[in-house]
């Protein structure tokens, strides 16, 4: 019997198509990555420092498409001082 081992951990997205998308979500991004967004923006939605949201805005940024990230209302510490994955999506235009 044969074994197939898919490594996310070796899977990445082009420069062109979102600079630090690796791992599962470059492998679920894959097609969005190639094919374009085929709409005029992209909008996700989840928590405050989800995986996905810098993900997304990686691509889109490449992309020069808009993206529109939805979530509950941001802590206010959080909006003074951006950390983490949230940081990253805003500086990526989420």
């Amino acid at each position: 019997h044969d074994v197939l081992v898919k490594r996310d951990d070796q899977y990445r997205l082009s420069h062109e198509f979102g600079a630090g998308v690796a791992g599962n979500k470059a492998r679920k991004l894959y097609e969005l990555a190639e094919t374009g967004p085929g709409a005029a923006a992209v909008a996700s939605l989840g928590g405050h420092q989800s995986n996905a949201a810098p993900c997304l805005a990686a691509l889109c940024h490449a992309r020069k498409t808009p993206f529109f990230y939805i979530c509950k209302p941001v802590p206010r510490w959080l909006r003074k001082t951006p950390a983490g994955n949230y940081a990253r999506a805003l500086a990526l235009g989420a």
